[in-house]
């Protein structure tokens, strides 16, 4: 990930003499953190440059439009999270698994936390785009992970009854923005990730008492 301090200094001469892929990076970022500021609609080509600090022709070296940017810029922020889970230890198993899976979906969501607030209904970004498509797509392939990797070994070994383990990752998700949404209504200044233990708990016993 390119420093956002040095990209504040860089000059626009500095930034030509970068590596295609660091300049790709920079196109990305800036890409986001105008979305997060202004939204779809109010985001021009020549302010995503300048944010940037590449020339606008630069932009089509690597995306054919607006809406390709930010289908590219959407795919990359959820590489992101998918490498994270990646990175958890294969020899975790049932609980422990799953709380580890709950750490980085709480703390991934605290870090892009303005950013995911735009993917709601009624954002244009939702409704036919490829950059739509592209969170759809997206969202599947990562609910086949979740569900694949995590959640039916747990059915297997019991802690899950048996479903569809696609819904199971689903109901894992919503209970991921549950705790996102339940912070901000109460100004809950804790990191998300402090709750992945309730959120594992709620997911495996629910609020049932046991009748």
């Amino acid at each position: 990930m390119t420093d956002q301090s040095v990209i504040q200094v860089m000059t626009f001469k500095e930034a030509r003499t970068l590596p295609e892929a660091v300049r790709k990076r920079l196109i990305l970022d800036a890409a986001r953190r105008l979305l997060v500021r202004r939204g779809y609609r109010d985001i021009p080509l020549d302010d995503v440059a300048r944010e940037a600090k590449v020339a606008k022709g630069t932009l089509y070296l690597y995306f054919k439009d607006k809406d390709d940017l930010m289908s590219a810029s959407l795919q990359d922020v959820g590489d992101r999270l998918d490498q994270a889970l990646e990175r958890i230890p294969a020899h975790l198993t049932g609980r422990k698994a799953l709380c580890r899976v709950a750490e980085v979906h709480l703390a991934f969501s605290d870090q892009h936390r303005d950013f995911l607030a735009q993917l709601v209904p009624g954002n244009p970004l939702l409704h036919g785009s490829t950059a739509g498509r592209a969170i759809q797509k997206k969202f599947s392939s990562h609910l086949a992970l979740l569900a694949g990797r995590w959640i039916q070994p747990c059915v297997t070994q019991g802690l899950l009854r048996r479903h569809d383990p696609r819904v199971g990752a689903m109901f894992f998700m919503s209970l991921v923005r549950f705790f996102m949404i339940r912070n901000f209504l109460l100004k809950d200044k804790r990191p998300l990730k402090a709750y992945a233990e309730e959120l594992v708990s709620l997911y495996l016993n629910g609020l049932g008492g046991g009748r």
